[in-house]
């Protein structure tokens, strides 16, 4: 009896050790997936033309992002998610920069990154919805040549076609949620369908952008009901909203900080919400808070000195 036993020890006892090897091969396997995508990404911004400097601090950024994921998530996550940086980068490397003449990729990885470091309980879709968080408003067409099943798309508009690719590359149906709330739609055609004309100057430019505006705000409003969208969207528009000083040309400026002051507001409610929690921390939670509420403060102070100088 003795002897079965001990048999039988012995053999469950191989069985863990080939298992334990075997979950082993797997984290090398992938942490070599992981080098090469490091790899690649840098050639993709080299064959871009982006100078040496750049690529360096680029690099950097991802490096710390990097760190960041394989503290928080399993090797395969953490390859997942950066497959949909390199999927971000081949989508906006060539894109304008920002109105602060940053690197548009630059925004979409630090978006990322701190809803990363935001979240309470950590989420690999969410942060790969991040990365790509404006990949479908800003690069539908490109998005759109990717899809394989093209039959299935045929008559589809250019968006959600993007949608689709975005689905087929993430292999998730949740992420393709988000990224569809965190998508704008065309304000211009809406209004246009709703009988508002565009102008280009004068009063009536001046009444469409306010009317477009709002649109935008209404949007935000209903998409960050989802708390996932609404995770997102609350580092985006922090990133678009708390930093309008860093922007130079003051027409600009001004543009930008009519269509977020209002929207500020609505993330400060957002955050106060009880009914549907999100995933971040009370520490983070409380910084945002700060953040929005002492934005806004300032926003009333230069619509009080405008009202004034009129």
């Amino acid at each position: 009896m003795l002897y079965e036993i001990s048999l039988l020890l012995i053999v469950r006892r191989k069985r863990i050790i080939t298992i334990d090897a075997g979950l082993y091969e797997i984290g090398i396997d992938q942490e070599r997936k992981i080098a090469g995508k490091m790899e690649s990404l840098a050639a993709q911004l080299r064959h871009a033309g982006v100078s040496s400097a750049h690529v360096t601090r680029y690099l950097q950024q991802v490096r710390a992002f990097r760190a960041q994921l394989q503290t928080a998530f399993a090797p395969a996550d953490a390859a997942r998610i950066l497959d949909a940086l390199e999927l971000m980068v081949e989508l906006h490397l060539d894109q304008a920069p920002r109105p602060d003449g940053t690197p548009y990729i630059e925004h979409a990885l630090a978006v990322a990154s701190q809803v990363l470091e935001a979240m309470a309980h950590q989420d690999p879709d969410v942060v790969v919805a991040a990365l790509l968080h404006d990949a479908v408003e800003d690069q539908p067409a490109r998005l759109a040549q990717q899809v394989r099943e093209r039959p299935a798309g045929e008559g589809k508009a250019a968006a959600q076609l993007a949608l689709d690719a975005i689905e087929e590359r993430t292999q998730s149906a949740r992420v393709r949620s988000m990224i569809s709330g965190l998508t704008n739609p065309d304000f211009d055609t809406l209004l246009e369908q709703q009988g508002t004309q565009k102008r280009t100057a004068g009063a009536g430019q001046a009444a469409f952008i306010a009317s477009r505006n709002a649109l935008y705000a209404e949007h935000v409003r209903d998409a960050i009901r989802d708390p996932d969208v609404a995770l997102i969207k609350l580092f985006d528009v922090a990133a678009n909203a708390l930093t309008l000083d860093a922007i130079p040309d003051a027409p600009t400026r001004t543009r930008l900080f009519n269509k977020y002051t209002p929207v500020m507001g609505i993330m400060l409610g957002r955050l106060r919400e009880t009914a549907t929690p999100l995933n971040i921390t009370p520490q983070k939670r409380e910084e945002l808070l700060a953040r929005f509420a002492d934005a806004l403060q300032t926003c009333s102070r230069k619509e009080g000195g405008h009202a004034q100088s009129e």
